[in-house]
Parts: C-alpha cells; sequence; structure tokens
C-alpha cells in the first residue's frame, strides 16, 4: 500500500472536482473507450471555478454547510446608494475569497464595468489573486443581485 501511495502523482493544490460550466451544469466528454465520463477539473481553473461557485451561492443556502456563500442580498436590502454598495460587495469579496483555502490573499480587486450599472444589479470585477502556491493569478468575479 505505501509503494502504491508512493507512485501517484504529486497532489494538485488547487483540488480536484467536476467541471462545471456557465449555467451550473456538469460536462459530459466521450473517454478513449467511446464512452461517456464527467469532465474533471483540476489546477487554477478548478480554483477559479470553486471562487465562482461561492460568489454565485448566496449565503445560507448550502444545506450542508450555512457558512457557505456570498452575502449580497444583505447589502442590497439596506438601499445604501451606488459608490457605498459597491464598496460592501468589495469587502464581502475579499471575506469570502479569503475565506477558500486555496486562496493566501488577494493583491488587487477592481469593478471592471464603468461607469457601474444602475438598474441590472450585476457587477463585474477582477480579481488578482496569490493562491497558496504559484504565481498571482487573475479570476474574473461576477456578482449578480435579484
Amino acid at each position: 500500500m505505501v509503494e502504491q501511495l508512493s507512485t501517484r502523482a504529486a497532489l494538485d493544490p488547487f483540488g480536484r472536482s467536476l467541471y462545471v460550466d456557465e449555467r451550473g451544469d456538469l460536462v459530459l466528454d466521450r473517454n478513449d473507450a467511446g464512452l461517456l465520463d464527467l469532465r474533471p477539473s483540476d489546477g487554477v481553473f478548478n480554483l477559479a471555478q470553486g471562487l465562482r461557485i461561492t460568489v454565485e451561492t448566496p449565503l445560507g443556502t448550502d444545506l450542508f454547510n450555512q457558512l457557505f456563500g456570498f452575502d449580497l442580498l444583505s447589502i442590497l436590502r439596506a438601499g445604501y446608494p451606488l459608490t457605498l454598495t459597491q464598496q460592501l460587495i468589495r469587502l464581502h469579496l475579499v471575506r469570502t475569497i479569503t475565506g477558500d483555502d486555496r486562496v493566501l490573499r488577494i493583491e488587487e480587486l477592481a469593478f471592471t464595468d464603468s461607469p457601474p450599472p444602475k438598474v441590472t444589479r450585476r457587477w463585474r470585477l477582477d480579481a488578482l489573486i496569490q493562491p497558496i502556491a504559484g504565481r498571482p493569478v487573475a479570476v474574473p468575479v461576477q456578482v449578480s443581485g435579484i
């Protein structure tokens, strides 16, 4: 048993998961035998996918982990002016993203849509993240309200 463990490839610090497309659907690919198989996700892409899913999930809606997700509703319910809303979104994103064990720190977090949305309640940001391993990586983040 020890011999088998030592021959395994190095563990990916970003974890492995299943690939989830933008609609939240799992993706099937044909394997070498021509059979359908679930597409895996690994590396930095898996980190970006995990952060996207975390931000898109309303806080408290995961039955198994009530602390998982992003708390956009409390920000929008307060009725703050647009600039204050953006600042609060940024602060909540920092807390949410740095809560992931694969993230060491956020180097930069900037809104990319200018002027800010007035009607859509949809914000786009670019996050420059320093993961626990490797170089900083740019991850696009989208925050959508109801």
